[in-house]
């Protein structure tokens, strides 16, 4: 889970080494092996597709057999851990459990945004809390 900074300003950077996913259905996550992502809400098992997000291996086994998205959760260890920083939540196009690990805006100096007409990409959404919107951001310096 994350850790705070404590040299920052609240709720502006939290370092991610590990994170946490509802599984996708029907599907057997097993430790060690490494869990992908395909819209951002469910983690899986890797498998041939294009368009996967690689988000690390998983700490433990989770048997979804025969269950429904997002009827467990798993943990996964990050394969790189990184900062991402902490924005507020657009109230106009809201981020949602549906942009996890997917690519968000800039909608101003602190907002980010799911509504990305017009918009410079922001970076990668890693977590919603009451806060704020956490994101690693694309590019930059």
């Amino acid at each position: 889970m994350p850790i705070q900074n404590p040299e920052a300003f609240p709720g502006s950077r939290v370092f991610f080494e590990s994170g946490e996913l509802e599984v996708a259905a029907n599907v057997k996550c097993i430790q060690g092996d490494f869990g992908v992502t395909d819209g951002g809400r469910y983690i899986e098992p890797g498998r041939t597709d294009t368009g996967l997000t690689i988000l690390g291996r998983f700490v433990r086994t989770v048997d979804n057999t025969g269950g429904a998205a997002g009827a467990k959760k798993a943990q996964f260890r990050l394969s790189n851990g990184f900062w991402a920083n902490g924005f507020v939540n657009d109230t106009v196009a809201p981020l949602t459990a549906a942009h996890l690990w997917t690519t968000v805006y800039l909608k101003d100096a602190r907002t980010a945004s799911a509504d990305g007409t017009g918009r410079t990409a922001l970076g990668t959404l890693v977590r919603i809390d009451s806060d704020y919107v956490y994101v690693k951001l694309a590019g930059g310096v």
